[in-house]
């Protein structure tokens, strides 16, 4: 999984971030380590230009949510249960224009590999050649002041254990207190 949002540093000036999440027992995990997300942005349909963001923070975090019991037994500490590493991607851009249809766009190139479904996920038939790669698209109007996309507050890797209670919620919060709304939208191809 993982998302994308930007950030206004100042004027025309955005953080792009892709924010990805390995599969630690996954075959193409390792390549997150080095890889070289591209991130295509258009403008109102047309192409501006493609960015290569480079690796921030602390690559490879562990953020299974297990329970306390199976800390030490994921797959990213070399056990059997399922482990997810977190992965933290930046770069800064200068759009050439303010414009009410800014498009991001993660088409799942690494640089290195390509961005999809887990191998360890079985139970979906994949149809076509791209039917398993990930595509995360983050949209920016700032034709009237410079804008900040919403983010999530919560690592979207749940995982529930038996017999315990659990909430689990993927709030989103923005920077500038603007209205969010939801909407569930076709996959994108």
């Amino acid at each position: 999984g993982g998302d994308i949002n930007y950030r206004n540093i100042v004027g025309n000036t955005y953080e792009i971030s892709l924010i990805l999440y390995g599969d630690c027992s996954g075959g193409s995990y390792p390549n997150l380590f080095t890889s070289s997300p591209v991130i295509e942005i258009y403008n109102n349909g047309s192409f501006f230009q493609n960015i290569s963001l480079t690796i921030s923070g602390n690559p490879g975090l562990e953020v299974t949510p297990v329970c306390p019991a199976q800390a030490n037994n994921t797959s990213c500490k070399g056990g059997s249960q399922p482990g997810v590493a977190q992965f933290i991607f930046k770069k800064q851009i200068t759009l050439n224009a303010q414009s009410n249809g800014w498009r991001f766009i993660f088409n799942g190139n690494l640089g290195v590999s390509g961005a999809g479904r887990s191998g360890s996920i079985t139970n979906i038939t994949a149809n076509g050649a791209n039917a398993s790669v990930m595509q995360l698209e983050a949209t920016l109007n700032n034709s009237l002041a410079p804008n900040n996309s919403a983010t999530y507050s919560t690592i979207p890797t749940p995982f529930f254990c038996i017999n315990t209670q659990q909430e689990y919620n993927l709030g989103a919060i923005d920077a500038e207190g603007d209205l969010l709304s939801f909407d569930l939208v076709d996959g994108l191809d």
